[in-house]
């Protein structure tokens, strides 16, 4: 009932309930977060499903790489224009998104003994490297963000370097004749692969540098035909890295960067399986991009005289010697031993025929093949050959 002298009053079914968020009129500032908000899950939804389904020659549609414009007659960056000469074809090198050095590398980084890395999880992948008898682990975590670290290990300059979209890591010498050269991040690519540039006074004198080719590819480098000589290394878990070097030290994290290195901004595109940017074999050779998944791990071992030789890792697990936990073979005269570390993973730690780590170089398999599409491919052996 209602009190004396008061109206009465009607109480509407929805009345004290809040309408749908459909028909609720939202601020400027919710609608603005709401737009936006759809929008990133519409568009990480539709790359992820671009990715999965897209043919390995199809960039029609969904995401586009950014094609470079050298048309210009004046050299542009790192000595390109449309009259320069270039070890790679120009209009397949892409923009990679950040500009150059916004993936920033690292020089002279901070180090840590093994006992304080204590970030360091035994499972993290390193690229581990002893260079006179001083052994050193760079994490994957940090690279994922920096992908090259301008070091020097023993008595020797080094350049430790990782592309995440084709998983490849490769340890340079940076001393190359009389020069010593610092490396960086070009913001390019080709293959997928990271272009580095060399750090020089002017623009017009930095060249580009391929980091699967093993040499320069573009600019005053390129014009003198130099090459990078690749040193031994190992892509392993923390945990063996150290069990078979316990007096190593390890990259710090404490790189001067704000970065989140206990995330990985590729999680999304390993999971996918699929690629980003255009691949093409280099010259005319027949490709064998579908003989094993596009992301098979792969390990190359450089013979004495650079001629390279792939082993996808699914392979190598096939012919692994129960008592020893290890397969080998032969490759340029030299018995190289694959230990298994992570079978699963395809993780194994590399020896020459002394016992010590082999010339390698790491990538995913559609990287090997675009790059080394004339090279020999690991095919196993009988189990009953001796």
């Amino acid at each position: 009932m209602n009190a004396p002298g008061m109206a009465e009053k009607k109480v509407g079914v929805n009345e004290g309930v809040h309408p749908p968020w459909w028909r609720r009129k939202m601020s400027l500032r919710e609608s603005v977060i709401y737009i936006t908000s759809s929008m990133v899950l519409i568009v990480g939804i539709g790359s992820v499903v671009y990715l999965k389904l897209r043919p390995i020659d199809d960039f029609s549609g969904g995401f586009i790489p950014m094609q470079m414009n050298f048309l210009s007659e004046e050299p542009g960056p790192f000595g390109i224009s449309a009259t320069s000469s270039s070890l790679i074809p120009k209009d397949q090198i892409f923009a990679g998104g950040p500009p150059k050095d916004g993936i920033p590398a690292l020089t002279n980084p901070k180090v840590l003994p093994a006992a304080d890395a204590e970030r360091l999880q035994p499972d993290d992948r390193v690229i581990g490297v002893v260079i006179d008898g001083d052994a050193r682990a760079y994490p994957l975590r940090i690279l994922n963000w920096h992908e090259i670290v301008n070091d020097k290990l023993g008595d020797k300059q080094i350049a430790v370097t990782y592309c995440p979209l084709c998983d490849s890591a490769v340890v340079f010498d940076r001393e190359v004749g009389s020069r010593t050269f610092e490396f960086g991040v070009s913001g390019l690519l080709y293959n997928s692969n990271v272009l580095m540039y060399d750090r020089q006074e002017t623009e017009l004198e930095e060249s580009l540098w391929s980091q699967m080719m093993l040499a320069a590819v573009t600019g005053p480098a390129a014009e003198e035909g130099l090459t990078l000589d690749v040193l031994p290394s190992q892509l392993v878990t923390w945990k063996s890295w150290k069990e078979v070097n316990p007096d190593t030290t390890a990259l710090s994290f404490d790189t001067g960067y704000p970065r989140n290195y206990d995330a990985s901004p590729y999680e999304q595109y390993f999971a996918a399986g699929r690629l980003m940017f255009p691949v093409s074999a280099i010259g005319e050779s027949p490709r064998d991009f579908d003989s094993f998944p596009l992301m098979e791990p792969v390990i190359i071992i450089l013979s004495e005289d650079g001629t390279p030789k792939g082993y996808p890792t699914s392979l190598l697990g096939s012919y692994i010697d129960p008592n020893t936990e290890s397969v080998s073979d032969f490759h340029g005269g030299v018995v190289y031993t694959f230990a298994v570390v992570d079978k699963e993973k395809g993780i194994y730690m590399v020896t020459d025929g002394e016992g010590q780590p082999a010339r390698t170089v790491f990538s995913f398999w559609f990287e090997f093949r675009a790059m080394y599409p004339e090279a020999e491919v690991y095919t196993g052996k009988s189990p009953n050959r001796e």
